[in-house]
């Protein structure tokens, strides 16, 4: 099953058409009918995540063999894209996230060990930078 099975999926889900998601993706919509209509294996990472914008889903539910699920689109471009379905408020609260994860010493660049990244397991133990420095009484 290629990005077009997937994306007529997503669409008829939504209760979309074709042509609404092209204007609401700004892609053209020969570009949309051509992959529906191929069933593409491959396209372009920017058209995923125009297209997971747009539909409000994660780039990864298309499913497709290439670039995508090689890994190729890296971690920058996985946040651009969940940061463009937020609003003001969602972009202000994922800001607050970023800002405590990068005082965390193993997140810091430069400082990130091998293995470290999706898929492995979180083993770090470091506080949080707003976490009690004493523990509680009776502990």
């Amino acid at each position: 099953m290629g990005v077009g099975t997937n994306l007529k999926t997503i669409l008829r889900d939504k209760k979309m058409t074709i042509k609404q998601l092209s204007e609401l993706a700004d892609i053209p919509i020969n570009t949309l009918y051509s992959i529906t209509k191929r069933d593409s294996e491959r396209v372009d990472k920017v058209i995923i995540q125009r297209l997971a914008a747009a539909l409000g889903v994660d780039p990864y539910s298309f499913d497709q063999a290439s670039e995508v699920l090689s890994g190729r689109i890296n971690a920058r471009e996985r946040v651009d894209a969940a940061l463009g379905k937020l609003n003001d408020a969602g972009m202000e609260k994922a800001a607050d996230v970023v800002e405590l994860i990068a005082e965390v010493p193993r997140y810091k660049a430069g400082q990130a060990p091998s293995g470290a990244g999706r898929g492995t397991p979180a083993t770090d133990t470091t506080p949080p930078p707003d976490a009690p420095t004493e523990a509680p009484e009776g502990e």
